[in-house]
């Protein structure tokens, strides 16, 4: 960054990057320009629980710029490589930055755009939890969208789901950073942070610190342990999503993260 002090939100603001989550979702719709269209998971544990469809795991604790490069140009070669972490304030605008920095080292020059996604994950799944073209992997355990469960396992009732889904509180596995800036799109949850603000304040309660209003797990759900599968695999799981035509719940495959496996049925 210009100023290596400037907060990653506001370096992404300044330069232009961010783009609203309906023109990510049109980019996904249409099959050619899906193809062209790499999406890049910076969350670390607080992936599990659901993950854009088709997204790389590229976790900002062990960014690699190179590796993520690479996915990018490998066929069919993405003309949009989008970045996000669960509210794209702080760690997917700060890998945005670090790709951009290691083309402007390797001398690679308009190859692709860099975006980051408004909202992040936790908007995105909000959303469109409940559609598999969009997100995969869905877990209400980590979400708490749904307060109750009906006897048949099935959760919450139709007509309620978006509501409920609004006003639930953040990700179980996730923590606002404190001096995290707050964003037009910071009010998420019930225990939300209003505009101006800059962190949900934890409680003294049995929350594991994930903030006002986050509930525990309970079996705790972890995503941390390493995935089984060799990057390469990873890559070309990701690599094959984008090819697929988009048709939906049909298209989901064992895409990459640590929580890959539950999606492959093991």
């Amino acid at each position: 960054m210009a100023n290596p002090q400037e907060d990653p939100y506001y370096w992404a603001q300044r330069n232009g990057l961010y783009m609203k989550q309906e023109e990510l979702v049109a980019l996904l719709r249409d099959p050619v320009t899906r193809a062209q269209t790499l999406v890049v998971d910076t969350r670390d544990d607080d992936r599990g629980g659901g993950h854009i469809a088709g997204s790389l795991h590229a976790a900002d604790g062990s960014f690699d710029a190179a590796a993520v490069h690479a996915t990018a140009a490998a066929p069919p070669r993405a003309t949009r490589v989008v970045f996000h972490c669960m509210e794209s304030a702080r760690r997917g605008p700060r890998c945005a930055y670090r790709l951009k920095e290691y083309l402007i080292e390797q001398r690679i020059v308009g190859e692709y755009q860099i975006s980051v996604l408004q909202g992040g994950a936790d908007q995105w799944v909000r959303r469109f939890h409940a559609d598999a073209a969009l997100v995969h992997g869905f877990d209400n355990e980590y979400w708490g969208f749904y307060p109750f469960e009906g006897e048949d396992g099935e959760t919450g009732a139709a007509g309620a789901e978006a509501e409920a889904a609004a006003a639930a509180p953040m990700h179980v596995l996730y923590e606002r950073p404190r001096d995290q800036p707050a964003t037009p799109w910071s009010e998420c949850g019930s225990e939300a942070v209003p505009h101006g603000a800059t962190m949900i304040a934890g409680d003294s309660g049995d929350n594991g610190g994930h903030g006002a209003g986050a509930r525990p797990c309970s079996p705790p759900l972890t995503s941390s342990a390493a995935s089984a599968e060799s990057a390469t695999q990873l890559q070309a799981d990701v690599l094959a999503w984008r090819a697929e035509p988009a048709t939906g719940a049909s298209s989901q495959v064992a895409v990459v993260g640590a929580d890959a496996g539950a999606e492959a049925g093991t």
